[in-house]
């Protein structure tokens, strides 16, 4: 992955567990190497369960060079400015739209591995809230991240909550999968990150 961490990233989970239905299967290297991005324009003042939060960016996912579409990625915001400190403390959910099924087993799997990987075994344990809360989705379902201040952080699957971290656990470090110095993707990082201040 040349040093990019956390393709625990959602995007990165759901393209591998629905890499079985697309032979023949992806490592995360292929998913790095094949992941592109395009941006539909966002709906405006669409919101996501929750009055607080707003549709920033959304950035459509596609792997193996762009021919087959996984789905499309999405950043919401409290006020889209605040994408340019996302790993700040502030309101924020970065959402999946799956166009294709997502196995539970291999998101789990892939989600432990990775954090493991670009992350250390603590922090492996202090996200198993959530890696370990993966179900079964069919394409047209969403999974949600969000993180709420003094709530935490929470895992989403069509509107229902599957789990939850405290706020004890810092839980906003999650988002640096996506928007840390060493993202899963840079491009995706930057592109809903511009996207959002364009707003």
């Amino acid at each position: 992955m040349n040093g990019q961490p956390l393709l625990a990233s959602l995007t990165t989970l759901i393209a591998v567990a629905v890499g079985s239905a697309v032979s023949p299967p992806l490592s995360a290297a292929d998913l790095v190497a094949t992941v592109v991005q395009e941006e539909p324009t966002p709906s405006d003042a669409s919101f996501v369960n929750s009055d607080t939060l707003q549709e920033c960016s959304r950035v459509k996912m596609r792997v193996f060079g762009g021919l087959i579409t996984i789905g499309e990625a999405s950043l919401h915001l409290s006020d889209c400015a605040d994408a340019q400190r996302v790993l700040d403390p502030v309101p924020k959910q970065f959402s999946i739209d799956l166009s294709r099924d997502a196995s539970a087993q291999r998101l789990q799997a892939m989600a432990d591995d990775l954090i493991e990987e670009n992350f250390s075994p603590r922090d492996k344990q202090r996200f198993h809230c959530i890696t370990q809360s993966y179900i079964d989705a069919e394409a047209g379902s969403r999974y949600d991240v969000r993180y709420i201040p003094k709530l935490g952080l929470q895992l989403w699957l069509d509107q229902q909550l599957l789990a939850h971290c405290p706020e004890d656990a810092k839980p906003e470090d999650y988002f640096a999968i996506w928007f840390g110095h060493k993202p899963f993707n840079k491009k995706l990082k930057q592109r809903l990150v511009q996207q959002a201040l364009d707003e």
